[in-house]
């Protein structure tokens, strides 16, 4: 095969494939989740990157149906009863000192880029946990609203203060899959070499000149949906005033 063949076929692989139908699953059947199953699934998502060998994360587990009423009407969110396993990710410092002091680096007071280094692990780890679960077929999607009520999220989960929630992950048998939803242009996000001025294109209203799909066009419905997204995020991020 010539160098040329090589570079002009697309390379694929079953993690390629599983990235490019990735979909967030809404509609679970409630069946119930082996435990070996989720075991496994949060030993691999464990393997994600880690600042310094930190792990500055802590993942907990809620099955119990009860107890995944509460939260889900907490969160408004009826899809955390639906599903066979809630996992909360957290930004976990509460090791910090102690581990200052057993190390022989005393901290004190840590620097802002402590917690911000813990939210990327999280961040890698939930998103390595959600893969590891498509992977066998399951049905996941990333849970937000958990930052909106942590008080009461953290008494539910018992969390100290040095804990804080990020966001959650649901994990089940998918009742109905949804295709995967467009994504902006790849050439709007990707810059070669040096930095690009794409913001223009980027906040522009949504349309078939901005967004791609995986499945082919882009239709009507993937516009009323981006644009409806959109809209929701920039009045939740709207400050006051």
């Amino acid at each position: 095969m010539t160098a040329s063949v090589r570079r002009a076929a697309a390379p694929t692989s079953e993690v390629l494939e599983l990235l490019r139908r990735r979909s967030s699953v809404r509609n679970f059947t409630g069946e119930p989740l082996e435990p070996h199953i989720l075991d496994a699934l949060l030993d691999a998502a464990l393997r994600a990157p880690t600042s310094f060998n930190f792990q500055s994360y802590s993942l907990v587990t809620l099955v119990d149906e009860d107890r995944r009423q509460e939260l889900a009407e907490i969160l408004g969110k009826d899809f955390v009863r639906q599903c066979a396993a809630f996992v909360l990710v957290c930004c976990d410092l509460a090791a910090l000192p102690e581990q200052g002091d057993n190390y022989g680096v005393p901290l004190g007071q840590w620097s802002a880029d402590a917690a911000l280094s813990a939210t990327i692990d999280a961040s890698m780890v939930g998103m390595c946990l959600s893969l590891a679960a498509d992977s066998l077929g399951l049905g996941t999607v990333m849970i937000g609203a958990v930052r909106r009520a942590p008080d009461r999220v953290a008494e539910v989960f018992a969390l100290p203060p040095a804990v804080t929630p990020l966001f959650g992950v649901c994990i089940g048998w998918a009742a109905t899959t949804p295709a995967a939803r467009p994504r902006l242009r790849s050439d709007l996000m990707i810059h070669r070499e040096r930095y690009r001025q794409t913001g223009a294109e980027r906040a522009a209203l949504p349309s078939d000149a901005t967004l791609r799909t995986p499945a082919g066009p882009v239709t009507e419905q993937d516009l009323h949906e981006w644009r409806a997204q959109v809209v929701k995020g920039l009045r939740t991020f709207r400050g006051p005033g």
